[in-house]
């Protein structure tokens, strides 16, 4: 039995802009912000917060809507499974949310792309900025090193073990 459509869509519109955000966020914490590249945070900001609501519409739609069955594979897979995935879904949400409050706390306003503002969240300061860009910068590496290790799992159920699992999930 097949994921849901929605879930399908995504899983799939998820992980190019999750793993974009990552290598883009990567790449700002090589470069010293300047006059000339400031706007680049602003649009890592943008994108992230974009994404954090499609997060939060997919975390809503598992919610409320139950997968299929793990079939044909062993109850220890199926545990690994259940984990990872609910370990996927909490560095989703903590993620973004840890770039939220530590954008935060510089004070500064946050819009997404020049259209609308968000509400400063969590303590203001330097010391709560380094924090939560440190918690930030972690957890958006422990996502993608745990999303590697979920597609490692499903190239192996697809080409080892050939059982469709990732028939599943594809488009």
């Amino acid at each position: 039995m097949r994921y849901s459509g929605p879930t399908r869509l995504l899983h799939w519109l998820l992980v190019p802009l999750l793993w974009g955000l990552f290598g883009f966020g990567k790449y700002l914490g090589n470069i010293e912000p300047s006059v000339s590249n400031v706007h680049l945070w602003g649009w890592h900001k943008s994108v992230g917060l974009s994404v954090f609501a499609l997060i939060f519409i997919r975390v809503v739609w598992r919610l409320t809507h139950k997968p299929p069955e793990h079939v044909g594979v062993s109850p220890l897979q199926h545990h690994a499974a259940q984990t990872v995935h609910l370990l996927l879904y909490v560095l989703m949400v903590l993620t973004p949310l840890f770039g939220w409050i530590a954008s935060s706390a510089t004070g500064l306003p946050i819009s997404i792309f020049g259209l609308v503002n968000v509400p400063l969240i969590g303590p203001e300061g330097e010391a709560a900025e380094r924090l939560f860009f440190q918690l930030h910068g972690l957890s958006a590496t422990a996502l993608i090193i745990l999303s590697i290790g979920h597609l490692a799992a499903a190239l192996f159920h697809h080409f080892w073990r050939r059982n469709g699992l990732l028939g599943r999930m594809w488009l």
